[in-house]
């Protein structure tokens, strides 16, 4: 009884500390957590940098630049190697992390525990960078949000003149589709359409269902990036031809601008 007592202290005492024990699956795994936690405290910036290094992110990704910023990402990795695989999936969910990609693989459970170790990793940075309004969920991969990045960077160093001939490029409308947007409209577009073109081919399929778009008609005999690329015509079409909706146009059942745009011919005859 007084160690069942005992054991309850110290959990509830982590608890208050942050440390989830119950989702580490009890006190065991706790207890690891724990030390490495407290073997952390104890470390120099200059050591938390090599902690950090080893983890194999992406210089591009960045560092943080404070000792209390390395080690709370240092705690939530101590964590994480401790969870049930079934956590780790919940916490990219949260995050808005893909992990569309590893259903149907074969993986042990320690390449599993690897993989979406790497993927809550990502989401930190992704939730930092979706508060600087870099549009990144459901990416599953560093070097997919570090594309979004450079390219949402770039777009915000450009003329409203740049940026109307990049939308031109990469939203092949035709002018009578859709209304004339402000130069903040068109880079909010140019960034949705960035991150559209960096995520995997399902969870495309699942922006375009969220949408109420049809995913009907591509050719299962294209490679991913070309059913991607469709798709994200496909979303294009939908949601930036506002005024074929408002013609009553049925975007969301073509399969493409052309088609629609023929359509569109044919209805205002």
């Amino acid at each position: 009884l007084t160690e069942r007592l005992f054991t309850s202290v110290c959990h509830s005492a982590w608890e208050t500390q942050g440390i989830p024990v119950k989702r580490l699956g009890g006190g065991p795994a706790a207890a690891k957590v724990v030390e490495r936690i407290a073997c952390l405290s104890e470390l120099t910036l200059e050591e938390l940098r090599v902690e950090f290094q080893a983890l194999k992110i992406p210089a591009e990704a960045g560092e943080p630049a404070k000792k209390r910023e390395l080690l709370k990402v240092l705690e939530k990795v101590a964590m994480w190697q401790e969870m049930p695989l079934k956590e780790l999936q919940k916490d990219c969910r949260e995050m808005e992390v893909s992990t569309s990609s590893l259903s149907g693989v074969r993986l042990s459970d320690a390449e599993q525990r690897k993989e979406l170790i790497q993927r809550c990793c990502l989401g930190l940075f992704l939730l930092n960078w979706a508060s600087q309004g870099v549009p990144v969920k459901r990416l599953e991969c560093m070097q997919a949000a570090l594309q979004v990045v450079k390219r949402v960077q770039a777009l915000d160093a450009m003329s409203e003149a740049v940026l109307r001939s990049e939308y031109a490029k990469l939203v092949p409308l035709p002018s009578e589709a859709g209304k004339e947007r402000s130069v903040k409209d068109v880079l909010q577009r140019l960034k949705e359409v960035a991150r559209w073109q960096q995520l995997p081919l399902r969870e495309v399929q699942r922006e375009c269902r969220d949408c109420d778009i049809s995913t009907g008609g591509v050719s299962a005999k294209l490679g991913d990036l070309e059913q991607r690329a469709e798709l994200v015509e496909r979303l294009i079409l939908v949601k930036y031809a506002d005024r074929w909706v408002e013609q009553g146009l049925p975007v969301k059942r073509i399969g493409g601008i052309k088609a629609a745009t023929r359509l569109a011919v044919v209805i205002q005859r």
